[in-house]
């Protein structure tokens, strides 16, 4: 029983670890303000927040996420006109 204890805190810890790594790497990004570039980042920084399995935090990714599919849906219409 002791060594099951033993590797959910493992996990945690890894889990943890993993998480502040991405934060870091992220903040390293410096993307363009208005590219596909910004676009992809928004999009791994809302993956990053639902990773955090905080429910506060998973809403902000999903409106996040809505609010990036809405901006992209406009672009594939506009590119479909072309």
């Amino acid at each position: 029983m002791a060594s099951l204890e033993n590797t959910d805190v493992d996990s945690r810890d890894s889990r943890d670890t993993a998480l502040k790594t991405a934060e870091k790497l992220l903040a390293e990004l410096n993307p363009r303000p208005v590219s596909e570039e910004k676009n992809m980042y928004q999009l791994l920084v809302c993956f990053w927040m639902l990773a955090k399995r905080d429910k506060a935090t998973a809403e902000q990714a999903l409106q996040e996420l809505t609010t990036l599919a809405g901006y992209l849906k406009k672009i594939a219409r506009r590119l479909s006109d072309l």
